[in-house]
């Protein structure tokens, strides 16, 4: 069922299909059992596990779409929207696991230029891995504080030490050695795991499923673009990162109209 244009238009799941996941591009994040409906959340079989997913999570974001999770079996993508009667503002991707916590992956952002009759991409981020275990990153981090702040008590100490030159030294190079890789580690753990990385790379040592190549940034902007299109907007226009989104945007009928060292400016026009 096509979108309607007017303002109050109520993006629920379950009251409106986006025509955007019936192209054969995304038909194979489809379920392969309907949801039951309840008051507040919908209940959904999955690989032989039931799953609730509520209608408005925690963030305040309602659900817009239920697929498949391409990256873990067991587990459901949740595309949801902070505004349900308005085409514009931030919509975000969210794994959901077999016990109902969801993880964000993706966001994106629409604004309006009313002057111009364009809307605007203002935002697309996805993170690159989604870890095994919730919890591991945090309780890594917390270990790599702890081990930096052991450090620095331990160098307070050393400075205060009766020992010879020499060896005061010679201590110092190896617990100054131990804070630089304990900081380098806990930098790349933030820096692999946030919104739309351009080098991403996992840290050592911790257990991950890759998002990357699964097609959820295209999802997101064609998600975007069939709100624009809905709200009568005659073209959608934003300018991303050369090295990820910008990278792929030509393929899917956007124009380049500037282009910079590291961004590039895109625009699309929808036909009347």
């Amino acid at each position: 069922m096509p979108l309607p244009r007017e303002e109050n238009a109520d993006l629920a799941f379950g009251r409106h299909s986006l025509r955007v996941f019936s192209e054969p591009r995304f038909k194979r994040l489809a379920l392969k059992q309907a949801p039951e409906e309840r008051r507040a959340h919908w209940l959904v079989f999955h690989e032989g596990r039931q799953i609730t997913v509520p209608k408005q999570n925690s963030m305040g974001y309602g659900l817009v779409q239920l697929m498949r999770d391409p990256a873990r079996k067991g587990n459901l993508l949740a595309l949801r929207k902070d505004d349900l009667s308005n085409f514009f503002g931030a919509v975000r991707i969210f794994t959901v696991s077999p016990a109902g916590e969801e993880t964000p992956l993706g966001h994106s952002f629409l604004t309006r230029d009313p002057g111009r009759q364009t809307a605007v991409l203002s935002t697309v981020g996805l993170v690159p891995f989604a870890l095994r275990r919730i919890s591991s990153r945090n309780l890594r981090i917390n270990e790599l504080k702890k081990k930096m702040l052991d450090t620095s008590s331990r160098l307070n100490q050393l400075a205060e030490a009766r020992t010879s030159p020499e060896k005061r030294e010679r201590m110092r190079d190896i617990l100054m050695s131990s804070n630089s890789e304990a900081n380098r580690e806990w930098f790349e753990l933030e820096q692999s795991l946030r919104f739309d990385p351009i080098h991403p790379r996992l840290p050592p040592g911790l257990r991950a499923y890759s998002y990357r190549g699964k097609g959820l940034g295209d999802l997101l902007i064609a998600v975007q673009e069939e709100l624009a299109r809905s709200s009568g907007s005659k073209a959608i226009e934003g300018a991303f990162a050369k090295e990820t989104t910008g990278r792929f945007l030509p393929k899917h009928g956007w124009t380049v109209i500037n282009e910079k060292p590291s961004t590039v400016h895109c625009r699309k026009e929808f036909s009347q």
